[in-house]
């Protein structure tokens, strides 16, 4: 009886040091618990040439990540600083994400280059990219833009970019001094 209850808890302790890093991997990559997640708010950068190829500046922007669970959702980014040609803009992108694995997520998103005076649209810009969560507050993403003609959505010519982006967290209302 004695060697019956030893050879079990032997084998109780070897089960749970062998599943416990499991668990722990599972959190982390964000299927399960408390693990890091895709959704929120998140404020990012990346390098963006400037016209006429003089160099390159920080293009600013938020992305967005809705979702009812950590698979599948919903991406909004809206741009803060974009300088394409001269009497131009882009509008905000929307688009899906899914889960690709441990903290990877892929995207596909969608926007246009316009004209500023009358918002003709000149051309369609479809975003497609993966995300890698380096930790639940840090994503380094890269991918490509795709700028197709508007009338005949041809594609003209397609942009390798990488972005950093950070998650917006909660914080504390200040103190207004009396």
């Amino acid at each position: 009886m004695k060697k019956i209850t030893i050879g079990a808890v032997t084998a109780l302790a070897l089960t749970t040091l062998a599943i416990l890093p499991l668990w722990q991997m599972d959190a982390e990559a964000g299927s399960a618990g408390n693990g890091c997640k895709l959704q929120g708010t998140w404020i990012g950068e990346l390098p963006y040439p400037l016209p006429g190829g003089s160099g390159f500046y920080s293009l600013k922007f938020f992305a967005a990540f809705n979702g009812t669970g950590d698979t599948d959702g919903t991406e909004v980014t809206e741009w803060v600083n974009p300088v394409p040609d001269p009497g131009t803009s882009w509008s905000n992108t929307r688009g899906v994400w899914v889960k690709s694995g441990p903290n990877t997520y892929q995207t596909s998103k969608v926007g246009f280059l316009y004209l500023v005076g009358d918002g003709t649209v000149l051309t369609i810009i479809r975003h497609a990219s993966t995300g890698a969560l380096k930790d639940c507050n840090t994503m380094e993403v890269t991918g490509t833009a795709e700028y197709l003609d508007a009338g005949t959505m041809q594609p003209q010519m397609c942009v390798p970019y990488t972005a950093t982006l950070k998650r917006v967290l909660m914080h504390t209302p200040c103190q207004v001094p009396n």
